[in-house]
This record gives C-alpha cells, structure tokens and sequence, in this order.
C-alpha cells in the first residue's frame, strides 16, 4: 500500500474521532432522557413537559419547530451548495433522505398513536393554538430524526466546538418542541435523537472518506444529467 493510500486512510479513520469527545453534548442529555423515561410512565413523562406552557414559549416552540421540518432540510442544502461547500451539501443530502426513510420504516412498524389520539377525550394535553395536532404515527418523532440527521452532522463538520454544542442544543430544543406543542411523547423524541444522530455520524464518515466521496459524485452526476433536473441553473452549479 502506498504511503499517500495510508496517509488516507489514517485521516479517515482519526478524524471523526478527534470531533467524538464533543458529543458530550448529545450523549449526557440521551442518558437524562433515558433516566427520565425509566423514572416516569408514558403519561407522567408527557404531562410534566407538555403543562409548562406560557405565551412566550408557546411562539418560540411553534416557530422553531419548523427546523425539523424536511422543507428546512432542502434550503439547508441549496445554501450549502450555493456557498460552495458541495461535498457538505451532498453528505447532509443523504443524511436527511437516509433518516426521512428509517422514519417512514419504524411509523409504518410501531404505528403508536400521538398523544391526542392516546389520552382521547381526558383533556390531559395543552396544545398550542395555530399547531395542528395529528393522531397517528407518533413512534419515532420524525421531525427530532429530521432535526439530528442534519445538525448533528453540521455538529460534526464544524471547525469550532463552540459550534458543535449550539447545533446539539438547537436539535434537543427541537426535539423538546413537538412534546412541549403535544406532538410526541418523551419516548418518540428520544429514538427521533438517536436514528437521526446515527444517520448523521454515518454520513459524516462518508464526508471525510475521499474515495467513497469521489466515487458517489460520479454516480450522483451521472444519474442528474441523465434526468429532467440537468437544466435546472443550481443543479448545473451543484454537478
């Protein structure tokens, strides 16, 4: 093998590593929320969050729940491509569409009704006025796998760790906002965290693997020239 192949090799296999150690960020609040789901019932768990409302929170929470949104995701992605951090764009890409298929596999599994639908006419949920509520698909909470699948993986490319504790902390806010607008139990965030923080660890090793990376612009290429999205003037920037 040679000594530039092993250089390589040697990057890809430390520099995750060196980024690991500030997953604190993600892993301390994961095990409170394990401690927290093993100390209180699904009820207990859902009611204690989801009563602390006041008027100023219940705008925050409505406003930044939107950034677990797919919608965000793919504007996310365009200003990636846009600023010129493609290779960033692509991984987040694939991290946000791997999540949002892992998401639709375990609602369509476990299809465990939401909170509205659990408690029924007990009036045990507070709701936020403007949010619709759903009934169904409540296990995993697809907007926590959405919000982790994208800035956990920002987490992790990011140069300064101060950053990489504001995009943990935004994505735990996240996760907090669709029990505090009685969206999701404890339970549905908490599994939202770690699919989506798997999605995007992976994703983040496939960022720093030179060769794997070359290898799936190829293919990325040539599947967009060969279909109607090759005229499009940011698709012609992004191949």
């Amino acid at each position: 093998m040679s000594n530039d192949r092993l250089n390589l090799l040697n990057r890809y296999s430390l520099e995750p590593l060196r980024k690991y150690p500030c997953i604190f960020a993600y892993w301390i609040p994961f095990i409170l929320s394990l401690i927290y789901l093993s100390v209180f019932t699904k009820t207990q768990g859902f009611v204690i969050i989801n009563h602390e409302h006041n008027a100023f929170f219940d705008v925050f929470f409505k406003a930044l729940t939107f950034l677990g949104d797919g919608i965000f995701a793919i504007i996310l992605v365009m200003f990636l491509v846009t600023i010129n951090r493609k290779r960033l764009a692509g991984s987040l890409l694939i991290s946000f569409l791997v999540s949002g298929l892992l998401s639709c596999i375990f609602k369509l599994m476990f299809h465990s009704p939401r909170p509205h639908s659990y408690f029924g006419t007990e009036g045990l949920i507070r709701s936020v006025p403007g949010v619709v509520v759903h009934n169904s698909n409540s296990f995993p909470s697809g907007h926590t796998i959405t919000a982790f699948a994208t800035l956990a993986l920002l987490a992790l490319a990011t140069k300064h760790k101060w950053q990489t504790y504001v995009f943990f902390f935004i994505a735990w806010l996240i996760g907090y906002s669709r029990i505090y607008l009685g969206q999701h139990f404890p339970a549905d965030v908490c599994a939202g965290a770690f699919v989506g923080t798997f999605t995007a660890v992976v994703c983040y090793n496939l960022h720093n693997n030179t060769i794997m990376w070359r290898r799936f612009k190829v293919t990325c290429r040539q599947l967009v020239k060969k279909s109607f999205l090759a005229n499009w003037p940011l698709v012609e920037r992004f191949v």
